[in-house]
């Protein structure tokens, strides 16, 4: 599926102007830069209006489009070939493993060093996938030297500033402050009308301005309104009905829950985020943000399960108030869940323990 448009609005000018000039030759003082932006907010699409711009305006540059994930997984692979067999221990009782030798280790990083440092441009999404990952960062730090050198540029993006004492290391915190970090926000009402406006034209399927109105009004960024879109235009050619009426059914659907959502009664997702934040010793902010570390996975699942029983949010919802995850998403975590409280007896009554200290609490929306 094609990705849509870059839509310029005033949540992301700064950003777009950035790439701009990076996209025309302009490195000096534009790298390294980190994009920083909440989940749906199009930091993805900033990277990958850069990346076509680029190869656009210099057919002959090298390109490296690529993510956080990816370079761990690299590294990861390679650390795993280059771990020779344990020795016996040692006089002092400890276990040493023999590395290969030096030629062996350069052979094997050679091509990850030349897709990092032989670039004139290198762009790395989802850079939280890095976390904690210093063998990985280091690589991206000897990269980031490299291109600085020969005045190439990488490009970042990220949900968050990475923080000190956080998995991250000093060098590399060092080096992307001394760069430009730029924000990119949510979009505006203004902004999702417009973009809904070129999906429409774009697709053939006008729509009123009163059921783009009402359609924007429930979502908040333009990840989600395009995922209900496509699936809208998907059903219309099963169903065999306009998609103006589809619209507007969805829309008046959207309404009634976020409606359902002030209902009292229920106990309020902000003290459930709370209650699992204290029970697993992590930060309320971790758990709602878009951090995929495995250290917040289990506490987080929790917390999403927690919510679909004792808040009146839907599926949907839930996936928007943890940092704008989908309904698949959400719908795993519960069977996960799930399938730990009869595989494990412990964990099942660990988290009664946790809805029953969150039902005392009497909580209400």
């Amino acid at each position: 599926m094609a990705l849509p448009k870059f839509l310029t609005h005033p949540g992301n000018e700064l950003a777009a102007a950035v790439i701009e000039r990076i996209a025309a030759g302009e490195t000096a003082g534009f790298s390294p830069l980190l994009v920083v932006g909440p989940s749906g907010s199009g930091k993805s699409r900033v990277l990958k209006k850069l990346a076509e711009d680029f190869a656009r305006i210099r057919p002959e540059a090298l390109v490296t489009d690529t993510d956080g994930p990816t370079v761990r997984q690299w590294v990861d692979e390679i650390r795993k070939r280059t771990r020779g067999p344990w020795s016996e221990s040692g006089e002092d009782g400890r276990r040493y493993r023999f590395l290969p030798d030096d030629e062996s280790r350069i052979t094997e990083y050679s091509e990850l060093r030349t897709i990092l440092r032989e670039a004139d441009l290198v762009v790395i999404d989802n850079l939280e996938a890095l976390k904690g990952q210093f063998r990985a960062q280091e690589e991206l730090e000897l990269a980031i030297d490299a291109l600085n050198y020969s005045g190439s540029a990488i490009v970042l993006a990220a949900g968050s500033v990475p923080k000190a004492d956080d998995g991250w290391s000093p060098r590399l915190l060092s080096q992307l402050g001394g760069g430009l970090i730029v924000e990119v926000a949510l979009p505006q009402e203004q902004a999702r009308r417009r973009y809904v406006l070129e999906w429409s034209a774009e697709q053939g399927f006008p729509l009123p301005a009163e059921s783009i109105d009402r359609f924007v009004a429930t979502e908040a960024d333009f990840g989600s309104i395009r995922g209900r879109l496509d699936r809208l235009r998907l059903k219309s050619r099963v169903e065999r009905r306009a998609i103006t009426e589809l619209v507007d059914d969805d829309a008046s659907r959207a309404e009634h829950e976020l409606a359902q959502a002030d209902v009292t009664g229920t106990c309020s997702p902000g003290e459930i985020i709370r209650i699992v934040a204290r029970g697993f010793g992590v930060r309320t902010a971790d758990l709602k943000s878009a951090d995929r570390h495995p250290g917040m996975v289990l506490p987080r699942h929790v917390a999403i399960w927690l919510c679909d029983r004792h808040s009146a949010l839907s599926r949907n919802q839930i996936g928007k108030y943890f940092a704008g995850r989908d309904a698949a998403t959400v719908r795993h975590a519960i069977r996960r869940i799930d399938t730990l409280r009869v595989s494990d007896p412990g964990f099942d009554e660990r988290l009664t323990e946790l809805a029953a200290r969150l039902l005392r609490k009497g909580v209400r929306a």
